[in-house]
């Protein structure tokens, strides 16, 4: 099983290209393929997702849409494995904002901000013990969380 530091998933090539180059210069692992937006993950189950172990699921939000509404509700949630990434005129709506989160902007710092998640998260899993999840994981909360009427069936509510 192949192991990256994050999988990028996009609507529109808003420099998502030239992050990732960046990130890889910095020594990042990165699952993205010119054909993995956020529709391609979307459409995704658990069974045909890329056999492989990421830290982080990195979507670039260019647009509030079902998706990335998912995305932005499982960082509320407390999901520490998604880092959603703003485009500059992108507004997270007041319903999916958590207190305690910031949340990433396209900038000429991003591929910077994300080595540093990453190295600060690597640290606190070293410490810990534990393994990075499994793509099917972070891509079955994400999908819980696009349905919360399953995520309450599945708690027992």
């Amino acid at each position: 099983m192949s192991e990256y530091d994050i999988a990028v998933s996009f609507a529109d090539d808003i420099v998502v290209e030239e992050v990732v180059e960046a990130c890889r210069q910095r020594g990042l692992t990165v699952l993205y393929g010119p054909d993995q937006t956020h529709e391609w993950w979307a459409h995704k189950s658990a069974g045909d997702l890329p056999d492989a172990r990421i830290r982080f699921f990195v979507p670039f939000v260019s647009a509030i849409d079902d998706f990335t509404s998912a995305m932005l509700r499982a960082v509320k949630a407390g999901d520490q494995h998604v880092l959603p990434v703003l485009a500059s005129n992108v507004e997270v709506p007041a319903e999916s904002l958590h207190p305690h989160v910031s949340y990433l902007r396209v900038n000429d710092r991003l591929a910077a901000a994300l080595a540093s998640r990453v190295e600060r998260a690597e640290s606190r899993t070293v410490r810990g013990g534990r393994a990075r999840p499994a793509t099917a994981r972070v891509h079955r909360h994400r999908a819980l969380q696009r349905r919360p009427d399953r995520a309450a069936h599945r708690a027992g509510g």
